[in-house]
């Protein structure tokens, strides 16, 4: 029997064409006009209750003693829009810095996609402000989610770049605005593994966390309280194991509500087995850039 001959290489898929941006405004218009009037019950609890502190009290005294559950990396940009209030009502101006923080997540996108070499990236760029879920998060919530993915995208390109001290310096920046900042932190850690990046790099990360807190600190700020406000803000929610989240916890809570936080436990047991399960993977598994993303 003769050699079979080897299959020719599949061809390569033509790229997706870049959406007209004339579309995507279109789309981000529509929902802002929608979006715009609503508002939740945790911005007139929480956030507008915030930015009165800080128009009442002043910047540097309203820093010199706790008044929010958030770290103060978010504070200093609501203290920098506060003037706004003079002009527009603090919703308005709560939202502001949600779309500005839309603004800084288009940009890192736009650098991600130019470490990528991608083609169009300004385009691609902009479909961050028709996406759905960073609409609601912005127009609707005023939340600041946007700014700390922005973070988490940075330190990607970075590690795409292979510029690692500045990939840690971005992941500490993103844990300086919020929590959700460590869920993505085994990736960077498997990635450093693997590059054998040497451990001074690592410090970067905590480095910029204090950095971010080093003005709160020298206006007077507990260094206690700063120590403990994502502590503080895990037993917020003590009865609600999954916060409504798409996963097998959620199934546990509507199914026995009064039984699920007794799986609290579980819960954090099967993240911290996944998250070393996840950076030994890692490190025989191979990608390119674009699969590393």
């Amino acid at each position: 029997m003769g050699q079979s001959q080897p299959m020719p290489p599949l061809p390569l898929r033509p790229p997706m064409p870049a959406p007209a941006i004339w579309l995507v405004a279109l789309v981000a218009a529509a929902q802002a006009w929608v979006l715009w009037p609503l508002f939740t019950p945790d911005m007139n609890a929480y956030l507008v209750p915030w930015l009165e502190t800080i128009r009442q009290q002043g910047v540097m005294p309203a820093f010199a003693a706790p008044f929010s559950n958030y770290m103060p990396s978010y504070l200093y940009l609501l203290a920098l829009f506060s003037p706004l209030a003079d002009w527009l009502d603090p919703i308005s101006v709560i939202k502001l810095l949600s779309v500005a923080g839309t603004v800084v997540l288009a940009l890192s996108v736009h650098r991600l996609l130019g470490a990528l070499g991608a083609a169009q990236r300004a385009h691609w760029a902009v479909v961050v402000f028709a996406l759905p879920s960073v609409a609601f998060n912005a127009l609707m919530m005023g939340q600041c989610d946007a700014i700390y993915v922005a973070a988490c995208v940075m330190a990607t390109a970075m590690a795409v770049e292979r510029r690692h001290l500045a990939m840690f310096a971005w992941c500490g920046i993103a844990v300086a605005f919020k929590a959700q900042a460590v869920l993505v932190a085994p990736f960077f850690l498997a990635l450093a593994i693997r590059r054998r990046v040497p451990f001074p790099y690592w410090l970067a990360a905590p480095t910029a966390l204090f950095a971010m807190m080093l003005p709160a600190l020298l206006a007077g700020w507990p260094p206690a309280d700063l120590a403990t406000v994502y502590f503080r803000q895990a037993g917020t929610f003590s009865n609600d194991i999954a916060r409504n989240a798409p996963n097998l916890w959620s199934l546990a809570g509507a199914i026995s509500p009064e039984y699920a936080p007794a799986l609290f436990g579980l819960a954090l047991a099967a993240a911290l087995g996944a998250a070393p399960a996840f950076v030994a993977r890692m490190q025989v598994v191979r990608f390119d850039d674009a699969g590393l993303v």
